[in-house]
Parts: structure tokens; C-alpha cells; sequence
């Protein structure tokens, strides 16, 4: 399960973000240099914001709209400024909170994560 795999990514960095058609996908690193990839997939629209040289995250969080229907609808609510990039209603919602620098709102159906070791993904 999803949010079973993105606990502990409190005070990791995000290293890189790349935008596809209808993908989003960040690096992050920890303070021990464990990477990994974070791949949204069939991403219907996002906003990024407040990105710097260094961006740490906070906490990271898949919404369960079935138990806080409320934080889903404020988080919907932030994407309405936002392109969107495929028809049809998106299943999730997730984001990322920073200590410093970028923050991440990520309407998707898919997510997965990735492992890396020595620069390629596992």
C-alpha cells in the first residue's frame, strides 16, 4: 500500500522533478543518500511551488478522501489555477508540505516508488 511506502520521508530532499505528458516524477534523497523515485502517473493536473537551491520535505501525504474529505476538497480546491492536462476525475490526491522550499499539490491515478542505486532506478 501506498502510504505504508511514504512514511519517513520527513526531512528529505528533493532533488530533481521531471514533467511529462502525463507524468510527474521527483528524486529525493534522505540524509544517509538512500534516492528515490517518486513516479505519479496519469497526472491530471499539479502545482509546484516555492521551489529553491534546497527543498525539504515536511511530510509527504496520500489523501484519504474516505476519512478527510475535507483536506481532499481544500487540497482540489488549490489545483482549480492549474492546466488540466487529461479529462476524466483523477482518483488521489497527494502533497508534499516543505520545511524549506518546494511544495506540491499532485492530482493522479497511479503512484509508484522507486529505489536508486548508483544513478539508475531498482
Amino acid at each position: 500500500m501506498v502510504s505504508d511506502l511514504i512514511q519517513g520521508f520527513h526531512d528529505w530532499t528533493i532533488e530533481g522533478i521531471a514533467i511529462g505528458e502525463n507524468t510527474l516524477e521527483l528524486i529525493i534523497r534522505s540524509e544517509q543518500n538512500e534516492r528515490k523515485l517518486l513516479r505519479f502517473e496519469k497526472v491530471a493536473r499539479f502545482v509546484i511551488s516555492e521551489v529553491l537551491r534546497q527543498n525539504v520535505i515536511y511530510r509527504f501525504v496520500v489523501v484519504d478522501e474516505a476519512k478527510e474529505p475535507a483536506l481532499g476538497q481544500q487540497k482540489r480546491e488549490l489545483l482549480h489555477k492549474a492546466s488540466r492536462f487529461i479529462k476524466g476525475d483523477p482518483k488521489k490526491i497527494a502533497f508534499i508540505e516543505a520545511s524549506v522550499g518546494a511544495e506540491l499539490i499532485v492530482e493522479f491515478d497511479e503512484l509508484t516508488i522507486h529505489s536508486f542505486v548508483g544513478g539508475s532506478s531498482r
